[in-house]
């Protein structure tokens, strides 16, 4: 490929040349007319007329006519002496306007350019921590990093600076060097950014399932093999906004299935139904209208003296709901924490945990109404890590217990000690929320009041939400909550790798409302739902989720020498 472009390269150098010397040579690019032609000849029958005229002219007339011409020379010199004037006055301002914006920019753009620089010079896959530190934008340069050198990298991934709506607030897009027009073979745009109150805002991330290619005039192809089946979605950024509007789409949601939105709705019920050469047809013509973009590749990507010194991205506020240290867990423990459980809306336990490590549980059976009370303490054990290596097994130690007196011949010993693994996490509507999965054999007193291994707890908290929705996006996120009356949803964003059957969070421990109209209640009186499942969502142009699939999976990982 490279040889191909070398190639042809040449030839477009060689034919400038051509153009520019030999028979075509000329000077200030007009063609050269030979001597003898009919324009030369005019011009000479010309020049002989004047000077019959002038020899014949009386001398007054000369005098005069001299006069004149010295005035009019004057007025000439004085005319473009004014236009020369203007002319420097323009470029000066349009100098001016163009240092102005240059500057504007690089105060930006240029940290977000560094960040970009610093990821792709530096990342290690092998790293724990780079790895837990990559977003939605940078996903697509991750994954070449499986597969590339990072040299290579540096010479293929490239940044572009340009208003493409003109709003005059510029974009910064993030992609393939390898920019090509009218196809999809290679050239996808890895993220683009607009400004929002002077801040870099992210309005789209592309990876190889779900890529992005630039139309003009502010718009955007989404190519996508994703929850819907194979999609061209046609998007705009509008001038003064800062998110994607939809345009247009093409569905094929199935094998020999196609579809038309002109609104770009995935609701196939709303969309107009077409044959597979109505579809080829609309897709091609989406796809023809794809421009190439002028990237700079970051091999050549220098930072400005005065911010060199801050290429590092500012490290974010320490997450509490994410452990650094073994004391973080039972830090994050103490408080009063209450137990939800279907259908009921009356919390049906109640676990306060002091600082020392002593707890007091109270719990209603949900059947006979019947109390289970225990006190003890509590132990962290290895028998669990989460997903900084911490060990997060919770072992509640019982000290004194009592239980309904129809139920105590269904113990053996005198406890009710328990093991639980803390398998997840988060913020949601005011509250933390966690999962805790029992990992002992035997009885325990939440198994006996609820039948279950799975329990979710939660707690008031005053942290606020950092993040924002995703519009028009699909992905991967644990649903924390529901509220049914209100149709919301929770969802805190993951990566999810179905090979693995793994799930990687995010660096920040949040849950973030989300409309949807896709809720459906188990039973009537089940209003609020805590939870802690996976999900895949799509959400439309307004952030509302339009799609919502419940994920299978196992999120109870344990050692390979533990119980």
């Amino acid at each position: 490929m490279k040889k191909a472009r070398i190639l042809i390269l040449f030839f477009c150098v060689f034919s400038i040349m051509l153009s520019g010397c030999g028979k075509f040579g000329s000077k200030n690019g007009e063609t050269d007319v030979p001597s003898g032609s009919p324009n030369n000849s005019q011009e000479e029958n010309k020049s002989h007329s004047q000077e019959e005229n002038k020899s014949s002219s009386k001398e007054e007339n000369k005098s005069k006519s001299k006069e004149e011409n010295k005035s009019k020379s004057k007025k000439e010199k004085k005319i473009n002496l004014k236009k020369e004037n203007k002319n420097n006055s323009d470029k000066d301002k349009e100098t001016n306007k163009t240092s102005k914006s240059a500057d504007t920019i690089s105060k930006l753009y240029v940290a977000l350019l560094n960040e970009y620089h610093q990821f792709i010079l530096n990342y290690d896959q092998n790293s724990e921590l780079d790895n837990k530190e990559i977003d939605d934008s940078k996903a697509a340069i991750w994954e070449m990093f499986l597969i590339l050198e990072r040299e290579d990298i540096l010479e293929m991934v490239g940044y572009a600076i340009m208003d493409i709506n003109q709003d005059k607030v510029p974009e910064l897009f993030i992609g393939s060097v390898d920019s090509e027009a009218g196809t999809t073979e290679v050239g996808s745009i890895y993220a683009v950014f607009t400004l929002a109150e002077n801040k870099p805002q992210l309005i789209l991330a592309g990876n190889p399932r779900d890529q992005y290619f630039y139309l003009g005039d502010g718009e955007f192809v989404n190519q996508s093999t994703g929850l819907h089946g194979y999609s061209n979605a046609v998007f705009q950024l509008e001038a003064g906004e800062t998110t994607l509007t939809s345009k247009e789409l093409f569905l094929q949601p199935e094998e020999s299935v196609y579809y038309y939105s002109e609104t770009g709705d995935y609701d196939i019920d709303k969309a107009q139904k077409l044959d597979q050469g109505e579809f080829s047809t609309g897709v091609n013509a989406i796809i023809e209208r794809i421009e190439a973009i002028s990237y700079t590749p970051f091999s050549k990507y220098q930072a400005p003296e005065k911010t060199q010194t801050q290429t590092k991205p500012k490290k974010s506020k320490t997450d509490p709901l994410v452990f650094k240290k073994a004391d973080d867990i039972m830090q994050f423990l103490v408080g009063e924490w209450t137990y939800w459980h279907a259908p009921s809306s009356t919390d049906m336990a109640k676990l306060l945990i002091s600082e020392d490590g002593a707890y007091s549980f109270e719990i209603i059976d949900p059947d006979n109404k019947g109390q289970y009370h225990s006190e003890g303490y509590i132990e962290i054990l290895d028998y669990t890590q989460d997903e900084e290596g911490l060990d997060n097994t919770i072992s509640f130690q019982t000290e004194q217990f009592e239980v309904p007196s129809a139920e105590k011949d269904m113990f053996f010993g005198d406890n009710f000690d328990g093991d639980y693994t803390l398998t997840y996490k988060t913020l949601a509507d005011g509250e933390i929320i966690v999962e805790l999965y029992q990992i002992n054999n035997g009885i325990t007193f939440m198994f006996e009041a609820f039948d279950a291994p799975v329990h979710v707890f939660r707690k008031t908290s005053d942290l606020k939400p950092t993040s924002s929705i995703k519009k028009n996006a699909e992905f991967y996120a644990i649903c924390s909550k529901k509220d049914y009356d209100k149709k919301l949803i929770w969802l805190d964003e993951v990566e999810y790798d179905s090979d693995e059957n793994k799930v990687t969070y995010g660096q920040i421990r949040e849950a973030i409302t989300y409309q949807t109209t896709k809720l459906v209640k188990k039973s009537k009186a089940l209003n609020v739902e805590y939870l802690c499942d996976l999900v895949y969502v799509t959400t439309d142009a307004d952030g509302k989720v339009v799609s919502y699939e419940e994920i299978e999976f196992d999120n109870y990982p344990f050692k390979e020498d533990g119980n």
